[in-house]
């Protein structure tokens, strides 16, 4: 704007100037050009003054040297009052549409430079990746651990070895890389780094493999480095090698309308050449029929008489080429009225098309097919991958859940296990309490047993004997009960309660202290009886010995009498001895029939053990399968959260295109209204100079090379549509190519929901037979003594510890790394979100770097 608006400024002054300059242009050094400054340069009208100085500038003189008459001054002026003011605006507009070719030409090559700078770059920066991937593909085919003579043969006859030797040795023999090459690398190098990544999966990180695993894995991340940024060098590549293009295209269509507009310039130095010698020529003849020898005087009468006299027939001859002059612009005038409005209706359909073709208006954009087609694209790729980022934040809940859910299960399934545990140990306890019953009452039967038969005749033979098997039996029930409190002891320390342990060894340190208490008890007998010797008489002392012995064993009799009876179930004074003999024999069975049932209970207690291990190792097989499906799911959410970022990252870069384009339709809309002003201004004074001119014969040879320029410029523009065309179908058999994509994918993401219902419906049978057991087990340990609940108590309390501090609901699973206090990942969540980043237990102030997470 501002340099049409000086040029305008300075056009008086440039306009003596200009005609000398015109035969120095340079045909070769002119290039392409904006479509709106040569549709300006042609339409800008000539400079007002023209008109009002236009005959007092008119030569004095002919073109032979003679000095004009009034006659030829005024003969002139008829013929130059049409044609002057014409050829000046031509020749003005000529000059500074050079000029502005000139400009322009300079800004273009500028511009062509840069590009051609930035392609040479761009090819730099492929050669440097070239040799950085051939580097690294050296070093990964010396990394190879498979060195067999068979690999290398098979590895170069696969079909992707032989399409990229193929492409490879093309762009060799081109002396180039072209982006077939490059696109046909990185299809290969996606599933060649998927492969490695399956690899380094399967590799198992143990000691001896684990530097190995480390190393590799670095490598394959510097490879997929290389190759995200190889990606983006041929995205740039492409955009660059696009816009190069464009820039040829226009720098072609300006060579070309500058060669349209040179060939304008010659034919109208042609016309004007002509016309000079037209007008030469008419000088000469009006010249040849005058008299020069005759001299100008005004005042002789006769020479006007003489002049007067002439005659008819030259007159005549002297205005025949006026006056066909005169029919030829009249009727060229006609004409030149009737295409008015077809002239103005022509400009105002080019103006519109070259408009068009620098910027296309926003109206224009999105009604064009192709832009609704790519909004509509734009708009469902970023529905799906919305409704893919949900369904993978779904899968990650609900992962976290079966992770939160497994924990729980597992905690329940050792709580079960150990009260199972507990339940088997008080019933073996039970068992050997009524054993320990049972054999004290056989031994009870025994020894009263052998003393009736030391009382009996019978029996007294076999004394020596009974005594000896009571010693082994004493014995045996000494050695049981050392043994029986070893096995307490035992338990008490497998159960883990520090309290029972310390109730099982009160229970031998009883046993101690009365042993102290029956030694206490002897030195208080010693002492009485030293008293009652001080005191006392000898004989009297004598006499109470002798009744407090004969008291003492007639009580100890009565209470042998009363035992004998309590356990056999007859008085000793009974004399029938059938009848004791028979109620002998009826105890004896009783007891015998009490150790079978006690032996028969301990075959079933034994036989449910076994069972109830059995149990326990399927549901430790159980608990091992659901590991190792959760690692494959774990995997599988990594591969799926690859996918996310993938499409994230185009998400994104789909985001800054649209900005950008944003951004150019703002730049254009705001060029095309200043355009539109300018135009507006520029019709409106071609309106008016249309108005005054009446001399536009010229004009039409214009308007039809005009219309011949737009002729060769709508087929450009058919080109261009065709060209759009075929980038068109391109764009769709990509888009078929992603849809076929997108459908793949949610094919397997359909797969991985199935796989993930049929677990979940496997571990729903889990819990319902975890279930049926826990039922099992408290249907079992129904009966509770007050050792149990005091256990349950702790066993609570000790869970309650287990809880958040701060909520009291949730398991604790994340410490602060400040001050050490454990908390649940909600409660923290909350703190975090709020800004109260300070401990709630001692108030000290933690980061988010600060919370990790541990494992109970």
């Amino acid at each position: 704007m501002a340099t049409t608006e000086d040029n305008n400024r300075k056009r008086p002054s440039e306009v003596e100037d200009s005609t000398t300059t015109t035969t120095t242009t340079n045909t070769t050094n002119t290039t392409n050009t904006n479509t709106n400054t040569t549709n300006t340069a042609t339409t800008r009208p000539p400079p007002k003054k023209r008109f009002l100085s236009s005959r007092s500038a008119s030569p004095s003189h002919s073109s032979d040297g003679t000095p004009l008459t009034l006659d030829d001054n005024s003969q002139e002026d008829t013929i130059d009052t049409f044609k002057e003011p014409l050829e000046v605006y031509r020749r003005d507009a000529i000059i500074r549409q050079l000029k502005e070719y000139r400009r322009s030409y300079r800004q273009w090559k500028k511009r062509a430079d840069l590009a051609e700078e930035r392609r040479q770059d761009c090819e730099r920066q492929l050669r440097v990746w070239d040799t950085q991937f051939k580097q690294l593909q050296a070093y990964m085919q010396g990394r190879i651990l498979d060195h067999t003579p068979e690999y290398h043969p098979s590895f170069i006859k696969d079909d992707w070895a032989v399409n990229i030797t193929t492409t490879m040795a093309n762009a060799l023999r081109r002396g180039e890389l072209t982006e077939d090459l490059m696109g046909a690398l990185y299809n290969y190098s996606v599933p060649f780094s998927t492969k490695r990544m399956h690899f380094l999966g399967l590799l198992e990180p143990s000691g001896e493999n684990s530097a190995l695993r480390s190393k590799y894995k670095n490598a394959l991340s510097s490879f997929t480095s290389n190759q995200s940024t190889l990606l983006d060098s041929i995205n740039q590549y492409r955009s660059f090698n696009t816009k190069f293009i464009l820039l040829t295209e226009e720098l072609r269509l300006l060579t070309n309308r500058l060669e349209l507009a040179e060939s304008l310039l010659q034919e109208t130095r042609l016309k004007l050449s002509k016309a000079n010698d037209k007008l030469a020529a008419e000088k000469e003849t009006s010249a040849n029929f005058s008299n020069p020898t005759q001299p100008r005087d005004t005042s002789d009468a006769k020479d006007t008489a003489s002049e007067g006299t002439t005659p008819p027939q030259i007159l005549e001859t002297q205005q025949d080429p006026l006056i066909c002059a005169q029919q030829t612009l009249e009727k060229q005038l006609r004409e030149i009225e009737e295409m008015k409005d077809q002239r103005i209706e022509l400009k105002q359909q080019l103006f519109q098309l070259e408009v068009d073709y620098v910027v296309l208006p926003e109206t224009r954009i999105y009604k064009d097919p192709l832009c609704r087609q790519a909004l509509q694209t734009y708009d469902y790729q970023r529905d799906k991958n919305d409704h893919l980022t949900n369904v993978c934040q779904k899968l990650q809940k609900e992962l976290e859940d079966s992770q939160s859910t497994r924990r729980q299960f597992l905690e329940e399934l050792d709580t079960k296990q150990t009260g199972h545990i507990k339940g088997l140990e008080e019933q073996l306890r039970k068992l050997d309490g009524d054993l320990t019953r049972i054999r004290g009452h056989r031994d009870a039967l025994q020894s009263n047993l052998e003393e009736r038969k030391a009382n009996t005749e019978f029996g007294r033979d076999s004394i020596s004997e009974l005594r000896v098997i009571g010693d082994v039996r004493k014995e045996q029930v000494f050695s049981l009960g050392v043994e029986l409190s070893r096995l307490r002891l035992k338990g008490a320390a497998k159960s883990g309660s520090h309290d029972l342990y310390k109730f099982m060894m009160a229970i031998d340190e009883k046993k101690r202290t009365r042993e102290v208490l029956e030694k206490e008890l002897r030195e208080a007998d010693t002492k009485i009886q030293a008293t009652r010797a001080r005191y006392l008489d000898p004989e009297a002392l004598a006499i109470l010995d002798d009744e407090f012995t004969l008291i003492t064993k007639i009580k100890h009799v009565r209470e042998q009498l009363d035992v004998f009876k309590e356990t056999y179930g007859f008085e000793a004074t009974h004399t029938d001895e059938k009848a004791i003999l028979d109620i002998l024999q009826a105890k004896v069975k009783s007891e015998q029939a009490s150790i079978i049932e006690a032996r028969q209970k301990m075959e079933a207690l034994e036989s449910t053990e076994h069972q109830l291990l059995s149990e326990i190792q399927s549901v430790t097989m159980a608990f091992g399968e659901l590991e190792e499906s959760n690692l494959a799911k774990i995997h599988e959410l990594a591969v799926m959260e690859d996918e996310v970022t993938v499409l994230q990252g185009e998400r994104v870069k789909y985001s800054q295109t649209f900005t950008a384009l944003n951004k150019s339709k703002d730049a254009h809309a705001m060029v095309a209204n200043a355009l539109s002003k300018k135009v507006e201004k520029q019709l409106a004074y071609i309106k008016q100079l249309n108005e005054r001119e009446k001399n536009l014969g010229n004009q039409i040879t214009t308007l039809d090379r005009q219309s011949v320029a737009s002729s060769g410029a709508v087929e450009i523009y058919l080109q261009k549509s065709l060209e759009m065309k075929a980038s068109l179908e391109e764009l769709k058999e990509k888009m078929l190519f992603g849809k076929e994509k997108i459908g793949e994918l949610e094919k397997s993401v359909l797969e991985k929901i199935k796989m993930i219902e049929e677990d979940a419906h496997s571990r729903m049978r889990l819990e319902e037979g975890c279930e049926l057991l826990r039922r099992k087990v408290e249907a079992t340990t129904k009966v509770e003594k007050p050792v149990e609940m005091k256990l349950r108590k702790e066993k609570e309390e000790y869970r309650s510890l287990l809880n958040c501090s701060s909520c009291r609901t949730r398991l604790k699973s994340h410490v602060l790394m400040r001050c050490m206090h454990t908390f649940c990942k909600d409660c923290l969540d909350i703190r975090i979100e709020t800004r109260q980043r300070r401990c709630p237990s001692c108030g000290e102030s933690f980061g988010i770097n600060d919370v990790k997470q541990f494992y109970l």
